[in-house]
């Protein structure tokens, strides 16, 4: 009975493959690493050892991108938060997982009957099987990976045609924005002045029904002074006639005093300092109605300008 785990110790050279990196060096596929890492990490969360991280790694690395990654490329990759896994526990790792694959290599032949020369005949022509078939599974990888490369590149180019497209649109609608900035500017400056210039037209208004008021108020005021005014000359006029009628009543009496000028001369003099006095009175008041007129006509004059100033707001 034969039986064939995985490929022929000859097929591996073991020590090669501990020595070798293959690092990518397309840019994507290090992507799809990162993302394994990030999987991995959270499969195996950190809980003081790295080993099983690191297990899980190296795994990945081989049988899904083909790298044969070295101590200080694990090293690098699971270190995040000022922590990483020691150089000694990767190649640790490193040795357990090719003493793995040795072992699993190895073909087993179960036929006691057969001499030992034959085994040996059995397994090398088993592990050169293995080999050419390996071999043909690493050329079918490497041209996957060719046309991946390809189709990368390929996408890269339209990404990169889209990218000037997108630049080109981008630059449109700056532009766009700028003339709409400039415009609503000149919106905000109109409306702007729209309001300055309103607001000055409502404050001309007030002013003008200010005006209006102050006026009315001061016509108001001057009617009553001219009310007031004729009230007063009125009642001169009134004592006026009342110290006319006096003077002529003491006109009579004077002349009836005149006959008996001697038995009656204290009371013309008497009379004659009353007429003194009401002709100072009336002098006076003369005068009175005299400043009463000239502010009659001051305010009259007044009143007039101010119903011209109106008139012209």
């Amino acid at each position: 009975m034969i039986t064939l785990c995985f490929a022929s110790a000859s097929a591996i050279t073991v020590n090669e493959m501990k020595q070798s990196t293959n690092r990518p060096t397309d840019m994507g596929l290090e992507e799809q690493i990162r993302e394994e890492v990030d999987r991995i990490r959270r499969e195996h969360p950190y809980r003081g050892d790295y080993r099983d991280q690191l297990r899980a790694l190296i795994q990945t690395l081989f049988f899904t991108f083909g790298e044969r990654a070295g101590a200080a490329r694990l090293v690098t990759l699971l270190g995040a938060d000022g922590r990483s896994p020691s150089t000694g526990t990767a190649l640790a790792e490193i040795n357990r997982f090719w003493q793995t694959i040795r072992d699993n290599a190895a073909i087993k032949l179960n036929r006691p009957d057969l001499p030992p020369f034959l085994l040996e005949i059995f397994a090398d022509a088993a592990g050169k099987v293995w080999e050419n078939a390996l071999s043909q599974a690493e050329a079918a990888l490497a041209e996957f990976r060719n046309e991946a490369q390809r189709q990368v590149q390929a996408a890269e180019a339209r990404s990169v045609d889209a990218l000037g497209r997108l630049e080109e649109a981008r630059a449109e609608i700056e532009s766009a924005r700028a003339r709409a900035t400039v415009e609503s500017e000149a919106r905000e400056a109109l409306a702007i002045e729209l309001a300055s210039e309103q607001a000055a037209r409502v404050e001309r208004e007030k002013a003008l029904a200010l005006l209006q008021k102050q006026a009315a108020e001061s016509e108001a005021k001057r009617t009553g002074e001219i009310a007031q005014l004729h009230r007063t000359i009125e009642d001169l006029h009134k004592s006026a006639n009342r110290v006319e009628a006096e003077q002529r009543r003491l006109l009579v009496v004077i002349d009836d005093y005149k006959t008996a000028a001697a038995r009656d001369r204290e009371l013309r003099d008497k009379a004659e300092e009353d007429n003194r006095t009401l002709t100072i009175t009336m002098q006076q008041m003369q005068g009175q109605i005299n400043r009463l007129h000239r502010e009659h006509g001051i305010r009259t004059t007044r009143r007039r300008s101010t119903t011209r100033k109106r008139a012209t707001f």
